[in-house]
């Protein structure tokens, strides 16, 4: 699975990177869950921002990652669903 991820630091530089098979492994071992729940829950700020971190991480060394997500000032996904990250509306409302 792919997922594509913008952030802004809080420098104002624009990143964009893309999660492979092996950060979304490490995702799942993270968080003991699987990555299929996202289609019911969407993706919570910390989820976005480890998947990030780790995608980030294929590209280079980065800092560990409460120290990395403290210099992240925005991030959000870009392709098909631009908001993963927000829940489906439930039944009720």
């Amino acid at each position: 699975m792919q997922l594509r991820i913008r952030y802004t630091t809080t420098t104002g530089d624009i990143v964009e990177v893309t999660t492979n098979p092996f950060s979304v492994m490490q995702w799942e071992r993270k968080y003991n869950t699987k990555i299929s729940r996202i289609s019911e829950e969407g993706l919570g700020i910390e989820d976005l921002l480890f998947l990030g971190w780790e995608a980030t991480k294929l590209d280079g060394a980065v800092p560990p990652f409460d120290i990395w997500a403290q210099t992240i000032a925005d991030i959000t996904t870009i392709g098909d669903d631009p908001h993963p990250s927000r829940p489906a509306p439930s039944a009720g409302s």
